[in-house]
């Protein structure tokens, strides 16, 4: 293997763990208190919006107001949906079902 494109391999690697870690970051921050929220439906949202974030990290105002937004969306978009049959866990805590 040449030289050059094992350095680039292992920066692919990085980026990609660096990237995990801030998604993880943002989850952890924005949703992990919250028990009526989903943390699937949040990490999928960042997913979408990964673009934006990545034109503005550079970018300290512009990084805050995007993280900001993530918030108040977070807040509407990412609630756990309702199940009669199998509730959440979540409900289950809450309301103490009991099921086989």
């Amino acid at each position: 293997m040449e030289q050059p494109l094992i350095y680039r391999i292992l920066c692919e690697i990085y980026l990609k763990l660096l990237v995990v870690l801030f998604q993880h970051w943002i989850v952890l921050t924005s949703l992990w208190g919250k028990p009526k929220r989903s943390l699937v439906k949040g990490t999928q949202m960042l997913r979408e919006q990964s673009a934006r974030l990545a034109e503005c990290i550079n970018h300290q105002d512009s990084l805050i107001a995007l993280l900001k937004e993530f918030s108040k969306r977070f807040e509407y978009g990412c609630s756990l949906n309702t199940r009669k049959k199998k509730p959440n866990t979540t409900d289950q805590l809450i309301h103490g079902y009991q099921y086989a």
